[in-house]
This record gives C-alpha cells, structure tokens and sequence, in this order.
C-alpha cells in the first residue's frame, strides 16, 4: 500500500492511482460487489475522478480532452528514487549533454540568459559570455576560482573579478552558493 497515491470513489467501484516508483503510474479499480479488480487507463481513472465532481460533464464525450503524457518532450524520465530532489542537477546535466551535441540549441540558454535583468542591471551574465564556447570557458574559470576560496567569502569579495570574466548577481551571495549554481 506504500505506492497507493490516491482513491477515487464511485459506487460500486473504487479506483486507485498508484506508483510503484517515480515517474511511472498504474492504475486499477476494485468492484465492490464482487470485489473484481480491472486494470484500467490514465483515461478512464480521471473519468471516475471527474464523475465525483460532475458526472454528466464526466461522461459528455464532447468534453475537452488533452494528454500530455502522449507529447515527446525529449526530456528522460527520472526514475531512481534519488533522483527526487535533485531536479536542477538533472536538468542541468542534461542540457549540458544537449549542448554538447548541439552548441546552436546552447546558444538558445545563453540567448536567455543574456536577456535576465532587474531594473536595467544584467543578472547571471553579461554580453562577454555572448556564446557558447565562451560560456562554458568562463564556467570552468569560475569553478577553479570559486574551489579555492572559503565556503563563506561573500560574493562582494569576487564580484569585480567575475563580472571581468563576464558573470554578474544572481549565482548566489557567497563563494559556497556561487560554486553550488556553476
């Protein structure tokens, strides 16, 4: 019953939503009358849960109706349960590997970043990290950098040198921080 996520129930029948580990979900109804169990669809579990609510608009089959666990994001499934948690790093390791492969779509992240400000004052970077390769140079510069100072030298103590290697506010307000978001 650990996996159990939740219920929905609609007499005669109760149906669960249970995941036997992240990023994957089964689905099952139990008839009360006879106490059958049915494994049944992502569809057919937001139908009974929508019955509680509403049931003529859960059974209308002019209702809207949109899945997007059928669109392709091409983005991997987490699936450890280590993973929960370490959202940032995952993505992060995996759009570096995209990059990687494709340094026009990592000019995208840098468009966007170059693009982050407040009040008229660049935040992340600045426009000497204009491309990709400069980028990821000013990254492992910073990281040798940041490796070699105290955990908690203020981010005041390095700010002119960084913002010469083209990095501005925003990474974090200690060397520590600054190291962890590189």
């Amino acid at each position: 019953m650990l996996i159990l996520q939740e219920a929905a129930v609609v007499p005669p029948t109760v149906a669960f939503a249970t995941r036997p580990s992240p990023g994957f979900w089964e689905y099952v109804k139990v008839s009360t009358n006879d106490l059958s169990v049915d494994g049944i669809t992502a569809t057919e579990y937001l139908k009974y849960k929508e019955m509680i609510v509403d049931e003529n608009w859960a059974n209308d089959e002019n209702a809207l109706e949109i899945d997007f666990g059928a669109m392709d994001f091409s983005m991997p499934q987490l699936t450890l349960s280590s993973s929960i948690g370490n959202g940032g790093s995952y993505i992060s390791k995996f759009l570096t590997s995209k990059v990687n492969n494709s340094p026009e779509s990592g000019q995208a992240l840098v468009d966007y970043l170059l693009s982050l400000n407040h009040e008229e004052e660049n935040l992340m970077i600045n426009e000497t990290l204009n491309t990709v390769s400069k980028l990821q140079s000013a990254l492992i510069i910073a990281e040798a950098a940041l490796s070699s100072l105290p955990k908690d030298t203020p981010y005041e103590s390095f700010e002119m040198r960084f913002k010469e290697w083209g990095f501005e506010k925003g990474w974090g307000d200690n060397a520590s921080l600054n190291l962890d978001n590189y």
